[in-house]
C-alpha cells in the first residue's frame, strides 16, 4: 500500500469516527425512547399545553388539553414530571401515543383499595376501570388533585355530593350539618372511612349493625374525651351495651334494631325536632316498624287517647322504654313516674297516690323484696293495652277482675276480687257516726232534763241525810 493509499484510508477512518460520534445520539434516541422521554421536562410539555385553546376531539366531543401551570404548582404531584403519570408518551409524535389509556394511579398508590373501604366496588375493579365510582380522578381530580388532609372534612362533602345528591340533601337537613361547631361537624369521610354500609357486609346484618354502633359510639359514648371534645352535644350514652337491642345484636340477632334503624343515617335530627324519627310525635311509627303488635295495643289504650289529644306529657314508647338507659318496665318504678306524685295526679285527674299505696300492699312489698313471680302494675293493668277501668275491655273492670286475679290465684271467687288492691292492709277507716235527733227534741231540752235529774238526785241525798240525823237523836 502506497503512502497515498494510507493517507486515504486514514481520512476514511476519521470520517467514519466523526459520523459515528455525531450521528449516534440521534440513533440512540430513536432506538431507546425511554431515555429520550426522561429528558423531557414539564416546561417542554407546557410549551403547548399552557395554551387554553388547545383541545382534541374524543368520542365526537371536544376535550380540552389545557393545563393551568398555577394549579399544577400547588398539587401534591408538583414535584413529578408529566411523563411520570403519562407513561409512554412521545412528545415528538402527534398524537403522542396511539393507544391512550387512563392513568394508573395505583402504580404509586398501591394501598388505595384498602383506604377506600367505603367504595367496596373498587376491589372488583382494575386499574383502568372508567366508572365514576372506581376512577380516582372522579373524586380527587386530575392536575388539581388536593392532599388528603384537605379533603377529609368539609371538602369531602362537596366531592361526595357530586354523586350522592339525595344523601347530601339529607345530611344538610340533619344535626350533623347545622347543629355542631365547625370542628365538631362530621364529614362523609369521618364516618365512611370505616365499613358501615350494606355493600361491605352483604347479608350479614349482625356485622353491619355492630360496625355502625361502634362508629356512632366514637362520638356518643360517655367519656371524658368526648365531653371535652364537644360543646353542643351533651347527651352521651353511659351503658351502650346493656340495652335490649344491643344485647340482641350481640347474641347474633341481625333483625334487632341498631342506631341507624331508629335514628336514620344521613338526616339525623335533634330529639326535640318535629322531623326527628325519635321525637314523641313520630317515635310510635318508628318503633312500630318492628313492634307492630305492641303499637296496635297501645293505640287502644288510655295513654294513646292522651297522646292523640296532644297532651305533652302523654307517655309514648321512649318514656317507658328508655333505650339508652334501660329500665325494668314491669315494676311500679316506671308507672310511679306519673301515677305517684300528687301534683301530676291532680293535673290529669288521676286517683291520688295509687302506686304509693300499692307499695304497702302484699304485692308491692313482695316486688320490693326482689320476688318477681308475683303481680305488679302491668300484671293487672297490662303493658301496652291499658284501658280505662270503666270500659268493658279493661282487665281491671269489675266484671273482669275475677279472671284477672285468677291468673295468679286459681279459684278466686267474686268476693276475692271485690277488694281494693291499692288500699293499705291493716288500716281500716272507721265509719263516721252521724248523730240524729228525735222529732220534737233539741239540745236545750236535753240539758234541762239532765239538770232536773241532777237536782232530783241531790234533793234525794239531802233528805236521806236529814232522816239519819233525826234517828240518831
Amino acid at each position: 500500500m502506497t503512502m497515498t493509499d494510507k493517507k486515504r484510508c486514514a481520512h476514511w477512518i476519521l470520517f467514519l469516527l466523526f459520523v459515528f460520534f455525531v450521528g449516534t445520539p440521534d440513533l440512540l434516541h430513536a432506538t431507546q425512547p425511554s431515555n429520550r422521554f426522561k429528558l423531557t421536562s414539564n416546561d417542554d410539555c407546557l410549551v403547548c399545553h399552557s395554551d387554553e385553546s388547545l383541545s382534541m376531539e374524543k368520542n365526537g366531543k371536544p376535550l380540552s388539553l389545557y393545563v393551568d401551570e398555577k394549579v399544577l404548582g400547588v398539587s401534591p404531584h408538583k414535584k413529578l414530571e408529566c411523563i411520570s403519570c403519562h407513561d409512554g408518551f412521545n412528545p415528538e409524535d402527534l398524537p403522542h401515543k396511539e393507544d391512550i389509556k387512563p392513568i394508573d394511579c395505583m402504580t404509586c398508590h398501591k394501598d388505595a383499595k384498602i383506604k377506600h373501604l367505603f367504595h367496596p366496588q373498587i376491589f372488583q375493579s382494575n386499574s383502568n376501570s372508567t366508572g365514576k365510582d372506581v376512577n380516582c380522578k372522579s373524586c380527587h381530580g386530575t392536575h388539581d388533585a388536593k392532599p388528603y388532609k384537605n379533603i377529609a372534612r368539609s371538602s369531602s362533602i362537596l366531592v361526595c355530593a357530586k354523586c350522592h345528591v339525595p344523601q347530601n340533601n339529607e345530611y344538610n337537613a340533619g344535626i350533623h350539618s347545622y347543629g355542631l361547631g365547625a370542628h365538631e361537624k362530621p364529614s362523609c369521610i369521618n364516618c365512611h372511612s370505616a365499613q358501615i354500609t350494606k355493600g361491605s357486609f352483604g347479608s350479614d346484618k349482625v356485622r353491619l349493625k355492630t360496625a355502625q354502633q361502634e362508629l356512632c359510639l366514637n362520638c356518643h359514648i360517655d367519656t371524658p374525651e368526648n365531653k371535652a371534645r364537644f360543646t353542643v352535644n351533651k347527651g352521651f350514652i353511659t351503658e351502650p351495651t346493656k340495652n335490649t337491642h344491643s344485647k340482641l345484636v350481640a347474641s347474633g340477632n341481625g333483625e334487632a334494631a341498631g342506631c341507624v334503624d331508629c335514628h336514620g343515617s344521613h338526616k339525623i335530627s335533634k330529639t326535640d325536632d318535629s322531623t326527628s324519627t325519635v321525637v314523641a310525635g313520630n317515635i310510635l311509627n318508628t318503633c312500630g316498624r318492628c313492634h307492630a303488635d305492641q303499637k296496635k295495643e297501645y293505640e287502644g289504650s288510655v295513654h294513646f287517647d292522651a297522646f292523640a289529644k296532644k297532651i305533652k306529657d302523654a307517655p309514648v314508647c321512649s318514656n317507658c322504654h328508655n333505650e339508652h338507659k334501660p329500665l325494668d318496665v314491669a315494676t311500679a318504678k316506671v308507672c310511679g313516674t306519673c301515677h305517684e306524685p300528687v301534683e301530676l295526679s291532680t293535673e290529669y285527674a288521676l286517683s291520688n297516690n295509687k302506686t304509693k299505696v300499692f307499695k304497702n300492699t302484699y304485692h308491692g312489698l313482695t316486688v320490693k323484696g326482689d320476688v318477681v313471680t308475683v303481680s305488679n302494675c302491668n300484671s293487672c293493668h297490662g303493658s301496652h293495652a291499658i284501658v280505662d277501668s270503666e270500659k268493658p275491655a279493661s282487665s281491671v273492670n269489675k266484671k273482669n277482675l275475677q279472671a284477672t286475679c285468677g291468673k295468679c290465684h286459681p279459684g278466686a271467687g267474686a268476693d276475692f276480687a271485690s277488694g281494693n288492691i291499692h288500699k293499705t292492709p291493716g288500716k281500716v277507716k272507721k265509719p263516721e257516726v252521724k248523730r240524729t235527733e228525735e222529732p220534737g227534741t233539741s239540745w236545750s231540752g236535753t240539758f234541762l232534763m239532765i239538770g232536773l235529774v241532777v237536782a232530783g238526785v241531790a234533793l234525794l241525798i239531802g233528805l236521806v241525810k236529814i232522816i239519819r240525823k233525826k234517828k240518831s237523836v
